[in-house]
């Protein structure tokens, strides 16, 4: 049935009975079970992680799109001072070494705690302006 999750991942797929959808491209991933056709779609999770492009960044983001991923799954976290940022993570020890909760710290505290560890994994102020109008104006 389409739409009907699939037991074994959690996941949902789409069947297609007769030929793919319009938005099919060469190359896109498709697998066949059943004598049904099943396109498969590809979430990239946390984007698509590199050296200059850690996880959860806008960067990994945009590379994941670029590199034709279907999705993209983040992590987002609330910062003491209300500011919506991307982290798996309940602190910065994994990616910094430092044991800074996201919870109870600033965004400034986050940001200079990266910055101090060389770690690339803070929003650009771009993103962060734009990250945190979005949190405002759910408020």
């Amino acid at each position: 049935m389409p739409g009907e999750p699939d037991n074994s991942r959690g996941t949902r797929r789409r069947e297609v009975n007769s030929s793919p959808p319009s938005r099919h491209r060469e190359g896109e991933r498709l697998s066949s079970g059943g004598g049904r056709l099943v396109v498969v779609l590809v979430i990239a999770h946390r984007g698509l992680v590199g050296p200059d492009r850690p996880e959860n960044t806008l960067a990994a983001v945009e590379a994941a799109f670029a590199a034709d991923a279907d999705g993209v799954e983040v992590d987002l976290r609330l910062t003491a001072d209300g500011v919506l940022v991307l982290s798996h993570d309940a602190d910065l020890r994994r990616l910094t070494g430092i044991p800074l909760p996201v919870v109870s710290s600033s965004w400034t505290d986050l940001s200079l705690a990266a910055a101090r560890t060389g770690c690339n994994c803070a929003a650009s102020k771009t993103s962060s302006a734009l990250l945190r109008d979005e949190g405002s104006s759910s408020r």
